[in-house]
């Protein structure tokens, strides 16, 4: 067998599935809407290659998304389901002893959505507001650098990347820059007290618009309890580089009886244009969340039931309808093995 044989047999392979499906009863004004839809589905492989050093690998992660753009039902083959890829990146990592460096390239997960994403653990109810906003991107082309200390506790992390995201191939010649420093400072009964900041100077577009962002996060993680503080400023919205717009979340979630049922509340604010009267969207949500099976980290499945009311100002961006309130039902599966 050649060598490169012998390390691929050597080599240890990690696969992970998640699916999120919703129901949705939605009033709007005079008028209701039935809809089932495929919310989340995702398949990620990632390969340990043998090494002396803490880890020297890839990390492959595929997703489905529905074709057409965001207010849009033009896509292939009227709206089709197509499966893209949401981050390819191999890593390498060394534990230098106080320090352990890890360095990624390709199209490299943003650290920072990573962070959301993982404190608010109810996606089976909603995304985060950065996603649903479309305030920067999830995975980006480019490479990261992060230096962490007591014991991944405390980590900073520099990136350069194309700044076009997912969906887009490079349109200029500037990179973003990006920095994101997070830190766990408190550990206690099996919950952990998490913050994150990320500063971002980039541009997005062929004529190189500005998109500059300042992102916060702070959340209590834990299997009893979850709550936490999402905040996002961007200044460069769509083609408008003057344009600024933010985007606050805030969330509470608690186990009433472990792990059969449990309660989330959560509530968004979006202003579409910072410096304009009349642009805000608001979304609030309450409901029963209920984790039948929990496997660690083999996997769960969770359930949600719950409501959420939509608001909108006649000036917020695009403009959706003023009052919509919807009752949802939907289920999470996430297996993990390797």
């Amino acid at each position: 067998m050649s060598t490169a044989g012998l390390i691929l047999a050597a080599a240890a392979l990690h696969v992970d599935a998640e699916a999120i499906a919703r129901a949705d009863h939605t009033v709007a004004e005079a008028d209701t809407f039935d809809e089932v839809e495929l919310t989340r589905a995702r398949l990620g492989v990632a390969l340990d290659l043998p090494t002396t050093f803490e880890r020297a690998g890839l990390d492959l992660r595929l997703e489905a998304v529905r074709s057409a753009a965001r207010d849009s039902v033009l896509g292939v083959a009227g709206d089709s389901l197509i499966v893209r890829v949401a981050t390819a990146q191999a890593v390498f990592a060394a534990d230098t002893g106080p320090l352990r460096l890890t360095a990624r390239g390709g199209l490299v997960e943003d650290a920072h959505r990573r962070r959301i994403a993982n404190a608010w653990d109810l996606r089976v109810v909603d995304a985060p507001l950065v996603e649903r906003a479309q305030f920067g991107h999830t995975a980006d082309l480019g490479g990261a650098l992060e230096a962490a200390a007591f014991g991944g506790d405390l980590s900073l992390e520099v990136a350069a990347t194309n700044g076009e995201g997912l969906a887009e191939a490079e349109q200029d010649s500037h990179k973003n820059l990006s920095l994101t420093l997070s830190g766990t400072p408190l550990r206690a009964w099996d919950h952990a007290l998490v913050g994150s900041v990320q500063a971002v100077r980039g541009t997005r577009g062929a004529g190189g618009t500005r998109a500059d962002a300042l992102s916060g996060l702070v959340a209590v993680q834990g299997p009893i309890v979850g709550a936490g503080v999402e905040y996002t400023r961007l200044a460069g919205v769509l083609d408008r580089g003057e344009r600024e717009a933010d985007a606050l979340g805030a969330w509470l979630r608690g186990d009433v009886w472990h792990p059969w049922l449990g309660l989330w509340a959560r509530f968004d604010r979006l202003d579409t244009d910072y410096a304009a009267r009349g642009s805000v969207q608001k979304r609030f949500g309450a409901g029963l969340y209920s984790t039948p099976i929990d496997a660690g980290d083999a996997g769960r499945l969770r359930l949600a039931l719950g409501a959420q009311h939509d608001s909108a100002a006649d000036g917020s961006v695009p403009r959706p309808l003023p009052e919509v309130t919807r009752f949802l039902f939907g289920f999470e599966l996430v297996a993990r093995g390797g």
